[in-house]
Parts: C-alpha cells; structure tokens; sequence
C-alpha cells in the first residue's frame, strides 16, 4: 500500500503521462492528418463532406484531454 505522499506523486506522473500522449498523438497528429486530408481534399462517400471535418475532433479531443489532466494536476497538487 502506498503513503499518501506516493499516491498523489503517482497520480501526477500518470496525468503528466495523458498529457504527453495527447500532445504527441492527439494534438500533434491529429493536425497533421486533419492538414493533410483538406490539402488532399478527400471527400466521405456517404456523407459527402470533407474528411478533414471528421478528423477535426481528434486535436480538439486532446485539447480538452490535456485541460482536464492539467486540472487534475492543479487538484492533487492543492490537497
């Protein structure tokens, strides 16, 4: 069983592990394939828009992901 002290540094290593993650994959790479499907104009064949706009919630996803772990890193740093 861990102290106290440990838990909340392990809470937040793993929250600074999420955002590292949604930063290198969500953001990061997530802008690249939203770039890089408007620049090749791929369009959905059933919905018959743009690609590019699906994607779109993969960089706005790991934005929300990162504020929510910087909140929780605030919150465990407070108690």
């Amino acid at each position: 069983k861990l102290s106290p002290i440990n838990l909340k540094r392990i809470r937040i290593l793993i929250d600074l592990l999420v955002i590292l993650f949604a930063l290198s994959v969500l953001i990061i790479g997530g802008t690249w394939l939203v770039w890089s499907r408007f620049h090749l104009g791929q369009v959905s064949a059933a919905m018959e828009i743009p690609v590019g706009y699906v994607y779109l919630i993969l960089p706005v996803s790991g934005l929300i992901i990162s504020f929510y772990s910087m909140y929780f890193i605030k919150q465990n740093m407070q108690s």
